[in-house]
């Protein structure tokens, strides 16, 4: 498992990519995808995931949506999304 500093960092980047990718599609349309990067900005994600705790590890679309829900929860700071994703629900 990475560290929480690393962790943190991760989910800090994480919020950025969504963000330019909504501000990118509000320019160019919700099609504007140059060179498929998304798919490989989805590999922070995937990082993310196989380093949150078990309960997060299950390729159901439940379990997902959960990880997905607590990751882009802006009202929650990085720290705090860290410190679930770590420890579980």
């Amino acid at each position: 498992m990475i560290s929480k500093e690393n962790m943190v960092k991760l989910i800090k980047v994480e919020d950025s990519i969504v963000d330019i990718a909504k501000a990118f599609s509000e320019i160019w349309g919700s099609s504007y995808n140059p060179c498929g990067m998304y798919g490989r900005l989805d590999l922070v994600n995937e990082i993310i995931r196989s380093n949150s705790h078990q309960s997060f590890q299950a390729e159901d679309d439940k379990t997902f949506e959960t990880f997905m829900g607590i990751l882009y929860d802006k009202e929650k700071s990085p720290e705090e999304r860290t410190e679930i994703l770590r420890n579980g629900v």
